[in-house]
């Protein structure tokens, strides 16, 4: 018997959340993942409780469902040095998880701080031109804070 095998296949989300648990799995524990040089690699670890072979689903499938699992969620962990364990976790957006990449770059929009990719939804702004807009803030070419090439304001 799998490990799987002691949840129901009726079980909502049975198959979304293992796929999840390996996914972790592989980033933490099998250096040909593509993805280990982030998580294992660094020291990232998954919990002895989710690493179990026997029961270690089991365990991560019943955090999942009483922690508000829903489907599109994907897995988070808060302190993102920290490990992937039950205290170190939660559910969140895709929306929400852009938030934690380094690569996330954000503008000041009425004195407050808004990732540019959310800006550009929120304004009809294309793809290829959030693209643009992204390059250009990147590279120093134009301010965060006004969205204008920085060359305007020299004398």
């Amino acid at each position: 018997m799998k490990n799987i095998d002691y949840i129901s296949e009726s079980a909502p989300y049975r198959d979304v959340l293992y796929s999840k648990l390996q996914g972790m799995k592989k980033r933490c524990n099998q250096p040909s993942c593509a993805e280990y040089k982030y998580y294992g690699a660094k020291g990232v670890k998954l919990c002895e409780e989710w690493n179990d072979c026997k029961y270690g689903f089991l365990s991560f499938y019943t955090w999942s469902i009483t922690h508000g699992y829903k489907e599109g969620l994907t897995i988070d962990r808060i302190n993102v040095r920290g490990n992937y364990e039950p205290d170190n976790c939660r559910y969140i957006s895709m929306w929400e998880q852009v938030n934690n990449k380094r690569s996330t770059v954000w503008i000041w929009r009425d004195n407050k701080p808004i990732q540019l990719l959310m800006y550009c939804r929120n304004n009809g702004i294309s793809n290829n031109e959030y693209k643009s807009l992204r390059r250009k803030i990147v590279k120093g070419l134009i301010s965060p804070m006004t969205l204008e090439p920085y060359e305007d304001y020299r004398y």
